[in-house]
């Protein structure tokens, strides 16, 4: 159930806050009553029932504990012009995902590119990316910061400040990466 915000309405009159006191006949003693003027909008009244209603509204949306859950992946690289079929020394990948919100974290060395030509991409992402929602992605390779954007299970274009990373050497390396991005899962 999506929390449904409920539209207050403020008291609007002629003279805010103006009060009569009446004398109650007791020595100094009086009562006091509002004398508001004409009523514009009566407005919400400030009750138990009010807020009582409003906090179990509040605790209904937050009693539902998101999904958590974490695992392993394995990162593959390919080429956009040829894909290559290469070698890696290493690669490795964790996930945690925690509603539909997912972080990725992994590290790829190759020992041999494999004839991967074009710019380099990366699939393999334990969860299809939604539509709906952008990608942070940051990867750290032989001195050089990379950024992409995921889409499906793929992170695509991986770029450097100089421009997107194209036909990997042998050696190429991802130190570490990581990326959040929203799932429809």
């Amino acid at each position: 159930m999506a929390f449904a915000p409920r539209t207050w309405l403020a008291r609007i009159v002629q003279h805010p806050g103006r009060k009569v006191l009446t004398p109650t006949g007791n020595t100094n003693e009086f009562d006091e009553t509002r004398s508001e003027g004409t009523i514009t909008q009566v407005g919400d009244l400030i009750s138990a029932e009010n807020l009582n209603n409003l906090e179990t509204r509040l605790a209904n949306e937050f009693a539902i504990t998101p999904e958590i859950s974490s695992g392993s992946w394995t990162p593959s690289l390919y080429g956009t012009t040829t894909a290559g079929s290469p070698t890696y020394a290493s690669r490795q990948g964790s996930y945690y995902k925690i509603g539909k919100f997912v972080f990725v974290l992994f590290s790829v060395t190759l020992s041999n590119a494999g004839g991967i030509q074009g710019y380099l991409n990366m699939r393999g992402l334990p969860f299809a990316t939604s539509s709906s929602g952008p990608a942070l992605f940051t990867a750290s390779s032989v001195g050089a910061q990379i950024t992409a954007y995921a889409s499906g299970t793929e992170i695509q274009s991986l770029n450097t400040p100089s421009g997107a990373v194209q036909n990997p050497a042998n050696d190429f390396a991802i130190y570490l990466g990581s990326a959040w991005y929203l799932t429809n899962n």
